[in-house]
């Protein structure tokens, strides 16, 4: 009972087997009851025709009693019998109710019976009727005609017809009845009813045939219907479901081949999206590795620029020393002038010693301008990578914006394929929340880059203000290295030009003091240049990291693409 056409076979089964009993019931029925009303109504009239013989005075004159028979009891049985004859009946009588010890009895009168009769088919005058009949106490109580059942006994089946015999004052005395012989017409309704019976089965068996190919007809769609939702359900949705019904099963056909349309366009759809999502998610994961080597590399460099700049403070510190040194110097040569005659050997040992310094100042001093133009072009290298890490920023917030928006259009054709898109929705969710995390963290890896390239446009502008002075404090020195010269070569006419003397060592002296100074300024902008490096290494660490961490997302998603795949993958389109 599990098949559907089984249960539409037996429910319509069932149904014609109690049509066809309701109505071979009722036919039979009514067949019964016209044959028995058209047969006791000729016996009615055989029986009015009996009564009207009967005179009431005479026969109420007839004792109720064995041994009673008068000379009209005699007639009347004979009248009785040759009406019996003539109209084919097998009995005709009459009986009167009579009353015994309270209860009500039947009692034979006149049995229009022959003469030689046997005792077995005749009723003697005051014969007792076992049997009451219920039209027989009908005609007694109503004093109206009525026909009895259709009965079958060993003689033969009989149809009886009472009808009631009333005196002169209209009240029964008596009833007639009128048995007719039915033994041929209860023979031919005992046919009629095998025949009806044979027909009605023959009929059923063919209504049964014909409801089982009706039934294999309208299965037959379903069962084609079946098999292409079983093939669906196997992921085939190559499909083609045509049909040429307009009833039901026809709309639901029409219905399910729109169905399975539907959703194999919405299959390509996410296939080809998610191969582009795979394509986009590699190309991001080797943007985002190149971003991550870039990153390492630019990190290097800082590091070796912090530490060049480390360098150059140690150098400045140096030269700060020197300076200073110089400048005792010069004070001491100032203060030498009055003793210069007495002193002039040691003036000469000094210049040679100041001579020395300031070789040593100018060597420092083309030391720091190196160092300086070195630190310019890795600021300038340096900006420019960050501009480059700008350009995949953008491409970065571009894929994520595109794999949002084709998260939201798979979220959508899942939404619209209903239960066989809830799978698709899921790896949708998953996808659009990477997307959001994609696009988060290169906000974050936006704004560290932003922070470094202004921190590096900030020290590009220092160190050009720091190559400047640079270049200006070796020009100082070259210039202080070629009066040290030109002391040295004139020495021997110190004597000569003491006053002279005395002007250029003032003039030396100021020179050192602004020397001096220029060397602070300097010393301060290169330890300010090593912490602001500090800052760009530490941005760079930072970069690296958020740069990793785009790199692990995007390998999280082309991860997840290879599995939109594999579930895609399952369908056939």
């Amino acid at each position: 009972m599990n098949s559907l056409l089984a249960r539409m076979i037996v429910c319509f089964s069932v149904l014609i087997v109690i049509g066809f009993a309701i109505v071979g019931l009722t036919v039979y029925q009514s067949s019964n009851s016209l044959v028995t009303q058209s047969i006791g109504t000729q016996a009615e009239q055989v029986a009015l025709r009996a009564s009207a013989l009967i005179d009431p005075v005479q026969y109420s004159a007839i004792p109720a009693r064995e041994g009673g028979e008068t000379a009209y009891y005699t007639k009347l049985r004979q009248q009785l019998n040759q009406l019996r004859e003539d109209n084919g009946f097998r009995y005709i009588y009459t009986m009167n109710r009579t009353m015994n010890n309270g209860q009500e009895q039947y009692v034979y009168i006149v049995d229009g019976a022959p003469q030689d009769v046997s005792e077995d088919d005749f009723s003697p005058l005051g014969t007792v009727e076992e049997e009451v009949y219920p039209a027989m106490q009908q005609v007694m109580n109503t004093g109206q005609p009525a026909v009895g059942d259709l009965t079958k006994d060993q003689y033969g089946a009989i149809i009886t017809s009472f009808v009631p015999i009333k005196n002169a004052a209209g009240q029964t005395i008596g009833v007639l009845g009128a048995d007719l012989d039915a033994t041929n017409i209860y023979e031919l309704m005992q046919k009629s009813k095998q025949t009806t019976l044979i027909v009605s089965l023959l009929i059923l068996l063919v209504s049964l045939l014909l409801v089982y190919i009706l039934a294999r007809y309208l299965i037959r769609p379903l069962r084609r219907l079946n098999e292409d939702i079983h093939r669906v359900n196997e992921g085939d949705l190559t499909i083609e479901i045509r049909t040429t019904s307009k009833d039901e099963i026809g709309q639901l056909s029409a219905s399910f081949g729109r169905l399975v349309a539907d959703t194999r366009n919405v299959i390509v759809g996410i296939r080809d999206s998610a191969q582009e999502l795979q394509q986009a998610a590699i190309g991001l994961s080797e943007q985002s590795r190149s971003t991550s080597d870039t990153s390492r590399t630019i990190a290097g460099h800082v590091h070796e620029t912090s530490a060049d700049t480390q360098t150059q403070a140690a150098h400045a510190i140096e030269m700060q020393h020197g300076m200073n040194e110089v400048n005792g110097g010069m004070q001491r040569i100032a203060e030498a002038v009055n003793i210069v005659s007495d002193r002039s050997s040691d003036t000469l040992e000094q210049s040679v010693q100041g001579k020395q310094a300031i070789g040593q100042a100018v060597s420092q001093m083309e030391a720091i301008t190196q160092s300086s133009d070195q630190m310019a072009a890795a600021t300038g290298q340096l900006q420019q990578h960050s501009d480059r890490i700008e350009g995949i920023l953008q491409l970065i917030n571009d894929i994520a914006s595109q794999t949002h928006l084709l998260a939201l259009n798979a979220s959508i054709e899942a939404a619209r394929a209903g239960e066989h898109g809830q799978g698709f929705a899921v790896v949708a969710g998953e996808v659009q929340k990477l997307a959001g995390q994609s696009k988060s963290s290169a906000s974050v890896v936006a704004e560290i880059v932003t922070a470094m390239q202004r921190e590096i446009g900030e020290l590009h502008r220092h160190m050009e203000v720091n190559r400047t002075e640079t270049y200006t404090s070796m020009n100082v020195v070259q210039h202080a290295g070629q009066s040290f010269e030109h002391i040295h070569h004139r020495l021997g006419e110190v004597a000569a030009q003491l006053h002279q003397v005395s002007e250029s060592s003032s003039e030396i002296s100021a020179i050192s003091q602004q020397m001096l100074v220029s060397v602070d300024e300097m010393e301060a902008i290169t330890r300010q240049s090593a912490r602001r490096f500090e800052q760009v290494t530490e941005g760079a660490e930072e970069q690296q990291a958020a740069m990793e961490h785009v790199n692990h997302s995007a390998n999280h998603l082309a991860g997840l693409s290879e599995r939109l795949n594999g579930l895609i993958g399952r369908f056939k389109v």
